[in-house]
């Protein structure tokens, strides 16, 4: 889950972290399924940040 920390960092301290590498293998809610909210929360956090 190293890359989805990798993602956190970068959307939450921008300032401290000129970029970063974000692979993985477990990227939250890349499944979907049915009333599954995380794959739109996933998004929305990335959107907004």
């Amino acid at each position: 889950m190293g890359g989805l920390i990798s993602m956190y960092a970068i959307c939450e301290y921008l300032q401290v972290f000129g970029g970063a590498a974000c692979l993985s293998t477990h990227w939250t809610g890349i499944f979907r399924a049915d009333n599954n909210p995380i794959p739109a929360t996933f998004m929305a956090y990335l959107s907004s940040h």
